[in-house]
């Protein structure tokens, strides 16, 4: 135990979302015979949490920060590297699902990327974060597999849904800690507007981007799937309309994980309640 010492934990809280929401709107998308299973749920998320702790040890091996333990980032390592394989093998051999061994793909370019960036000290740039939203939003394809034991055609939409609302998010989040950080605060509303203007282009890009993605998917996306979009312009009408300044990262990104939430979740409704004709 004085070996392991305290668990090495990934201090980036913003991935967590972006990973989990994708993976049980997935999981929940379809309507599976049998309904869905829990236990398979459960395993994909061991899987997929591990598979993000496995690289901050990972990374302190690679460049060990001043005073670390070289023997407690290799405790970790393992620790998390069995988190993460063993549940992918429960589904692959016991679930039967082998092609689950393919996100394993994606899995290891983004964690190449994620230590490229730790070393040349890029982690916030804007373009790692894109890459980052593309490849967690892959967790929706993984639940559906996972569930189907195929990909449904609803279930790629699902993921490129899933893709454009993080992007989204991620463009008006990034902002909104710029703002806190150098201490911004617009007092006129319209001056504010002008100050958002950027993100405010880019979520209308996503509204546009959404109706493109349900005309395409030609009846397999209901059209009621864009309203759960219209959650991030509510939410981006708050920001722009307060009267008291925003202060604190950490009820930031609170409010964007119940944004969400309520997003994954009233996906899914539309999915599953409403037929696209």
């Amino acid at each position: 135990m004085s070996v392991i010492g305290k668990p090495v934990i990934p201090k980036e809280h913003g991935v967590w979302p972006a990973l989990l929401i994708p993976l049980l709107a997935g999981s929940f998308v379809n309507p599976v015979p049998g309904g869905v299973s829990g236990s398979a749920i459960l395993l994909l998320i061991i899987s997929a949490v591990a598979g993000i702790f496995f690289l901050e040890p990972l990374r302190m091996l690679i460049k060990p920060p001043a005073g670390g333990v070289r023997s407690r980032f290799v405790a970790w390592l393992v620790i998390y590297f069995l988190f993460l394989l063993v549940p992918a093998l429960v589904l692959i051999v016991v679930y039967e699902r082998s092609g689950l061994a393919w996100f394993f793909i994606p899995g290891v370019l983004l964690t190449a990327l994620r230590l490229w960036s730790a070393m040349a000290r890029v982690q916030r740039e804007l373009f790692i974060e894109v890459v980052g939203v593309f490849g967690l939003a892959l967790t929706a394809l993984a639940g559906s597999y996972v569930q189907n034991g195929f990909l449904p055609a609803s279930s790629v939409f699902l993921y490129f849904l899933c893709a454009i609302w993080f992007l989204d998010r991620t463009f008006m989040a990034r902002r909104v800690l710029f703002g806190l950080r150098s201490g911004v605060w617009i007092e006129n509303i319209k001056e504010r507007a002008v100050w958002f203007q950027k993100q405010l282009f880019y979520h209308a890009l996503a509204l546009g981007l959404v109706l493109l993605v349900i005309v395409l998917s030609s009846g397999s996306v209901p059209f009621y799937a864009f309203l759960p979009f219209l959650l991030a312009t509510f939410a981006n009408g708050r920001i722009i309309t307060s009267k008291a300044p925003l202060t604190d990262p950490m009820k930031v990104g609170y409010s964007e994980l119940i944004l969400g939430l309520l997003f994954g979740f009233s996906l899914v409704v539309a999915f599953r309640t409403f037929v696209a004709v």
